[in-house]
């Protein structure tokens, strides 16, 4: 999805939340994300009300 600001983002995390009670969001993000982006999900599931933020990593191979 093209993130077009917090508002429209958290818009549509709500209505991917599809009613369920205390959705979880899950960033994944890798290394060569942008730390805004990051910021910017977390601040639009503030604004949706989406207190559960959980982050996805992966362990370097060995």
């Amino acid at each position: 999805m093209t993130f077009a600001d917090a508002n429209a983002f958290a818009a549509a995390m709500t209505a991917a939340g599809g009613g369920r009670k205390d959705p979880v969001v899950v960033i994944n993000a890798d290394a060569n994300a942008p730390h805004q982006s990051v910021i910017r999900v977390m601040e639009a599931a503030r604004l949706a009300g989406l207190g559960q933020v959980s982050f996805a990593v992966e362990s370097p191979a060995r």
